[in-house]
């Protein structure tokens, strides 16, 4: 029997050490299982945020490409004003030349008729004013 007592207790500390061995090892799984939970968690959550800013940017997208439209739709009017101002503008030109030819065409017209032998003294008078 003196052999049997001390084999208990080197039995009773395997089993208490075998049995610290598994709790620390269960504890150990536990904490990592609740860790990874998290970092699913945490995906999630990003993942959600993540599918709002592509939501909101999909949005913003839309609204640009209707800017966009607006925007080529009045550079397209700008475009067409720009070329009837253009013509509007030879047009002046052509104006302005072709009063200048009459202008120089009168003046020289009233000096010939001043100068003129033939002219009755009032149309002298008259071209005087």
């Amino acid at each position: 029997m003196s052999l049997v007592l001390p084999v208990k207790v080197v039995l009773f500390i395997v089993l208490a050490a075998a049995g610290g061995s598994v709790g620390g090892i269960s504890y150990y799984y536990q904490a990592r299982a609740l860790d990874l939970n998290n970092q699913v968690s945490n995906l999630s959550n990003n993942d959600n945020a993540l599918s709002n800013q592509i939501a909101l940017l999909k949005i913003e997208i839309e609204n640009l490409t209707i800017r966009i439209s607006q925007l080529q739709t009045v550079n397209s009017q700008l475009n067409q004003t720009s070329l009837q101002l253009q013509s509007l503008e030879a047009e002046l030109a052509a104006a302005n030349a072709q009063l200048e030819t009459l202008s120089k065409q009168l003046s020289s017209w009233r000096l010939t008729k001043r100068k003129s032998p033939n002219c009755k003294p009032w149309l002298r008078s008259f071209s005087h004013n």
